[in-house]
């Protein structure tokens, strides 16, 4: 039912990983970027965001409490890079995490996502309303 999580919390752990470095090339123009996540109509807090240009590495953030979240492109700069972008929304695994607390999100989240968005210079705000099961509604 979960088999999708792991190659998903590989790919993103690696670009987590990827983009906590500061130094070497200087990063692409940058679009700062921010938002809301909500899930079912409630905010989401521990939601890991991804948005996947073309041609450069990706940018990530993490919902707060309140489902917000800012995009960095590494630890130097937040921010994404302008141009159109694939976003993936997924919850990591964490030990501490009530099982309560699981949100079973969707593949068209994250795997097979259809979320876009088109990144501009200056500043951006892209809100994401995820439903849990989309048939239902």
């Amino acid at each position: 039912m979960h088999s999708y999580r792991f190659p998903v919390c590989l790919s993103l752990t690696a670009l987590l990983i990827a983009g906590c470095g500061g130094g070497g090339e200087a990063p692409p123009e940058l679009g700062e970027v921010t938002g809301v996540i909500t899930v079912d109509g409630k905010p989401a807090s521990g939601l890991y965001v991804t948005f996947e240009p073309e041609g450069t590495r990706a940018s990530t953030g993490e919902t707060n409490d309140e489902g917000r979240y800012v995009l960095y492109f590494n630890q130097d700069n937040p921010g994404a890079a302008v141009g159109s972008h694939v976003v993936r929304i997924t919850q990591l695994a964490d030990a501490e995490r009530k099982p309560e607390d699981e949100i079973n999100i969707p593949s068209n989240y994250n795997v097979d996502s259809g979320l876009r968005a088109d990144v501009k210079a200056g500043e951006n705000s892209f809100d994401f309303s995820l439903e849990t099961n989309p048939a239902a509604g």
